[in-house]
């Protein structure tokens, strides 16, 4: 939610492997900072991201391609010591 209110970034979910009932019941109790939610209900995107692990992060640079990816949760400290700074970086960066 952090992320989401510096407007920097646009936040894409994968829903995985879970029911329609579960996305909405995680949304209304944690609130929902993506503009976009992918479901992948048989994991198989997941599977095509080479994803281990949930929850995993993925910062895509302008041209589409992954330019790091963060195994574990996020809180403040990794968010403005590790996220930011890549963001940062990328956004800096011609197209």
């Amino acid at each position: 939610m952090r992320l989401q209110a510096l407007h920097m970034v646009s936040l894409v979910g994968v829903d995985y492997k879970d029911t329609p009932q579960g996305l909405r019941h995680y949304l209304h109790a944690f609130g929902n900072p993506y503009s976009t939610i992918i479901t992948d209900a048989r994991g198989m995107t997941a599977i095509n991201w080479g994803i281990y692990g949930v929850p995993e992060t993925f910062v895509i640079n302008k041209k589409g391609v992954v330019a790091y990816k963060f195994v574990g949760p996020i809180g403040y400290r990794k968010l403005h010591k590790k996220l930011m700074p890549m963001v940062k970086k990328l956004e800096a960066q011609p197209l």
